[in-house]
């Protein structure tokens, strides 16, 4: 493993730790009484980290010049500061409905924010699009050749995925007369949260551990 590599994923897990840390430290009152949910609250510590992890992988992946082509460490950066942005929730603090929810949209919102918010979601479709199609060969040829970073990025595709079909699950399933008590309505969201975390310092590990000569380890 390379200094880079080193330095790159113990930075990650300092960042990590120190926020929960600093986050726990400054609400040690608060948790104390609403005991678990202090760690999945809003703008509280695992959101935190994931932040300031998707922040720190936009960074480092444009100094990562074993990434190639370049456009892409500037497509990579640029999708990981979308997900910072939604990790810390501007995508409801700054839209009346939020950017990803049709009411943007059909319902009675301001003109100016359904454009930036068509804008922002074809921005982020657009460089989808492009990592796909310059690097979907070969990530499949690195899923049939068994390669560590293939599997890797699938796992840390798994890890959203989950986390994302388990986002609401409250109002979901509310949807069918189900109610979930405080103890597994938390308990989901800490799972929600820590699966995103580890989405994250998935990708972080994949940069450093990183793609040479156009291709993904």
């Amino acid at each position: 493993m390379s200094d880079f590599s080193r330095v790159s994923i113990i930075l990650a897990m300092i960042i990590a730790l120190f926020s929960i840390f600093l986050d726990q430290f400054t609400s040690f009152d608060i948790q104390r009484i609403v005991g678990i949910s202090i760690l999945t609250d809003e703008d509280r510590a695992i959101e935190l980290a994931s932040a300031i992890l998707w922040l720190y992988a936009a960074v480092i992946v444009v100094f990562a010049r074993h990434i190639q082509p370049s456009q892409s460490r500037l497509l990579l950066s640029a999708l990981f500061l979308l997900l910072c942005a939604r990790e810390l929730d501007f995508d409801k603090r700054f839209f009346s409905e939020g950017v990803l929810k049709s009411r943007q949209y059909f319902g009675d919102t301001p003109f100016p924010e359904k454009i930036i918010g068509l804008g922002i979601i074809a921005l982020l479709l657009l460089i989808i699009i492009l990592l796909i199609k310059r690097h979907w060969s070969a990530f499949t040829q690195a899923i049939r050749s068994g390669m560590t970073w293939g599997w890797l990025t699938l796992a840390a595709l798994f890890m959203v995925v989950i986390a994302k079909s388990i986002d609401g699950a409250e109002r979901k399933l509310a949807a069918f007369g189900t109610t979930l008590s405080r103890e597994s309505y938390h308990f989901i969201t800490l799972v929600e949260e820590y699966l995103e975390l580890g989405f994250v310092f998935s990708i972080i590990i994949l940069i450093s551990l990183g793609i040479k000569k156009g291709h993904f380890i």
